[in-house]
């Protein structure tokens, strides 16, 4: 418990509520519970809804994993049934961190970057998954580097160029005022302060994602194959054929005025990654299913 309430007391250093607060937290069952619960129980400012915030290694109500089918539809529904601000919800390590605004709909990293990055100095650090291009159609002009995914090339990279703030597809957001590590409770707090700067303007989560550039997040793929090597390859052959423009950090990333598109092969998994976004869904989907078909033809 010691513990706990010094890490808590240094959480508290960060937090900034402008506007009073309605949220819904969701720890899955694991460590952030404890956590939580001192350290927005009895802010007067925040109305602290929490839900499966007890340890339990059986992890009963959703499993570990966020990002997991159905993982987040009991944080959706309270969200919408307490007319909370902002669901936010933790796998069970509290390492990554997503979130539902007050509308209940998820929100991609991408979204929850661009939000955050208004709080910290350019430039900022992505990995290949999220990547610049995608971010810079949501909004322009941002200066971003990318590096290979993975814990030990984001801090690296970060400290090397002396980095603010960091951010991977998968969750993770990183912070030079948290040893350049990442940490899920951390980006909840900048988030929750973000939102209550809106709230004083009068101006929802919902709202001001709405008014960002439309980029469209088609179907992610991940696909089995027995060289994922030579699958690479094969789509570079395809898109260096379509004149895309390319570029290489971690796999290799495809792009033109409507479409990107990163393929890489999986750090832990003997798996192909491929992510897709766009200006426009047609043209995604489109190129979704160029992937599909060069997969089934491998």
């Amino acid at each position: 418990m010691l513990y706990t309430k010094n890490y808590v007391s240094f959480l508290k250093k960060f937090v900034e509520i402008k506007e009073p607060l309605r949220i819904v937290l969701d720890s899955s069952n694991g460590s952030t519970g404890p956590v939580l619960d001192e350290l927005f129980g009895k802010n007067k400012k925040i109305k602290a809804i929490f839900i499966n915030n007890k340890p339990d290694g059986n992890f009963p109500a959703h499993g570990p994993n966020p990002i997991i089918p159905g993982a987040k539809k009991q944080l959706q529904r309270t969200v919408v049934k307490s007319k909370a601000d902002l669901g936010v919800i933790f796998d069970a390590d509290g390492d990554r961190v997503f979130f539902v605004d007050n509308n209940g709909r998820a929100l991609d990293t991408d979204i929850v970057f661009v939000l955050l990055s208004q709080l910290f100095k350019e430039p900022y650090l992505v990995d290949t998954s999220l990547g610049s291009v995608p971010l810079r159609w949501l909004k322009q002009g941002l200066k971003i580097n990318e590096t290979r995914t993975g814990h030990y090339f984001i801090k690296k990279e970060m400290k090397r160029r002396n980095i603010e703030f960091a951010c991977e597809q998968s969750g993770h957001y990183y912070f030079k005022d948290f040893f350049f590590a990442d940490s899920g409770i951390m980006a909840a707090i900048f988030t929750i302060n973000q939102i209550s700067k809106m709230k004083s303007k009068k101006l929802s989560l919902s709202e001001w994602a709405d008014n960002l550039p439309y980029v469209y997040t088609g179907d992610g793929l991940n696909l089995k194959v027995a060289n994922p090597a030579v699958f690479i390859n094969k789509v570079k052959k395809l898109y260096q054929a379509s004149k895309f423009k390319m570029s290489r950090k971690d796999g290799f990333s495809f792009y033109n005025s409507q479409v990107w598109v990163n393929i890489r092969a999986a750090n832990t998994e003997p798996l192909v990654r491929i992510r897709l976004k766009g200006t426009d869904e047609v043209a995604v989907k489109h190129e979704l299913s160029r992937l599909k078909s060069a997969y089934r033809s491998r």
